[in-house]
């Protein structure tokens, strides 16, 4: 009898022990199932291939639709608007999946403005999010579709003219120039005009070439013709494009251009105190900034002898060469250094040292030149450098009827 029981209570406790087994393994694969779909329908930002949708025309129609401009909320987010919308978690998955490779959603920017377009019910069908003046990220309720529309942009001449009050860019913006006109002008008459000690009343008479969408000027493409008044003087610069010569040119058909990147967009001057981009904290500039894309050649400003090419962790590559006993010139943050550029070669004028990078402690591509006299860095405007070539005696004729065409003066 004693043994039976011990045989029937084993036998109770094998039962239990398997049924609990049993309730806690299935209890654990479902809480596994579960954790699982909880964390599928939050959006996540991974990189998903692009989906190609054949695009539907979507036209509004005041009848039927209902459309509400909005701003973007300090606090909002991708997920929060598709929610204060009413829209479905599955659809924000699938809406999300299609365009984080190509939209950061994390970075929707406090103001920026979005529409949203209703029906008759009030049922959210469509909204436009305008990522920048040229992209606009379209969503499809309805389809469950994204994509980023690229919107048409005119390029046509436009002219601008008036005085200067206070800084240049908020004088040209008074006039109605895009934000990116000034560099551009600074950049053509850097060497000319000293853009820190405008005066009031000094002039600017600007042709160029404007980047408009839907009607709205968003944006420049090159200057065509230039006349700036400072201090009484004019200062001018034509664009000149004929067979193997291009470039700004001055009235007397002097060329504009010292180097060291041809084309490259000055972006930042000499200054005592700037914003540091990458440190974020305030320190002197003791160069000038160009910028141009990544791999564009940088040009020795004068011959001379290489003293230095290699890389620094603030600099990056960098090349310093040596133009006499007291003056020498320094080229930062290139990608890389030319191969036949080495401690002791002697260079040419304008000869190829390097390329555009965005090495050493850098926010995006651009050069750095910087200048050295009797071991003090100075501001590189304070020196004349050899200038590009100018215009020709057989292209002469040709740029005399192009300043007519603007200014209809001749000296």
């Amino acid at each position: 009898m004693q043994r039976k029981f011990i045989i029937t209570t084993f036998a109770v406790l094998f039962v239990g022990c398997a049924a609990i087994y049993v309730f806690f393994a299935f209890e654990e694969g479902n809480t596994e199932r579960i954790f699982q779909r909880v964390t599928f329908d939050y959006p996540q930002a991974i990189d998903f291939p692009e989906i190609a949708i054949p695009e539907i025309p979507f036209k509004l129609n005041s009848d039927s639709l209902k459309v509400v401009e909005k701003r973007i909320k300090y606090g909002d987010s991708f997920y929060r608007i598709m929610q204060s919308m009413r829209i479905e978690r599955d659809k924000i998955n699938q809406i999300n999946r299609q365009i984080s490779v190509k939209v950061d959603l994390a970075n929707f920017q406090k103001g920026a403005p979005y529409t949203v377009y209703y029906d008759l019910k009030g049922e959210p069908i469509k909204m436009d999010y305008t990522i920048d003046e040229y992209n606009r990220l379209r969503l499809d309720f309805e389809r469950v579709t994204a994509r980023v529309i690229e919107l048409p942009i005119e390029v046509k001449e436009g002219h601008i003219q008036g005085d200067i009050y206070g800084s240049l860019i908020g004088s040209l913006s008074n006039a109605g120039a895009p934000e990116d006109l000034a560099d551009k002008i600074i950049t053509l008459f850097a060497w000319e005009i000293d853009f820190k000690h405008l005066l009031a009343g000094d002039q600017f008479d600007i042709y160029y070439q404007q980047k408009l969408v839907n009607e709205k000027v968003v944006g420049s493409e090159n200057i065509l013709a230039a006349r700036l008044v400072h201090n009484g003087q004019d200062h001018y610069a034509y664009y000149f494009e004929k067979d193997s010569v291009s470039g700004y040119f001055d009235q007397k058909g002097r060329n504009l251009s010292h180097g060291p990147v041809k084309g490259a967009i000055v972006t930042s001057l000499f200054s005592r105190r700037r914003l540091h981009p990458v440190r974020r904290t305030y320190r002197a500039h003791k160069g000038m900034d160009f910028m141009a894309d990544e791999g564009t050649p940088v040009l020795a400003m004068n011959e001379g002898k290489v003293v230095a090419a290699r890389y620094h962790y603030g600099n990056g590559n960098y090349v310093k060469i040596e133009h006499s006993d007291d003056l020498m010139t320094q080229y930062l943050h290139l990608s890389k250094i030319d191969s036949t550029i080495k401690e002791g070669a002697r260079v040419r004028v304008q000869q190829v040292i390097g390329y555009v990078g965005n090495t050493g402690l850098s926010s995006g591509p651009h050069l750095c030149l910087r200048v050295w006299d009797k071991g003090t860095q100075r501001d590189p405007l304070d020196y004349d450098f050899p200038r590009f070539p100018g215009i020709g005696e057989q292209d002469a004729m040709a740029f005399t009827e192009l300043k007519q065409r603007y200014f209809q003066v001749n000296i």
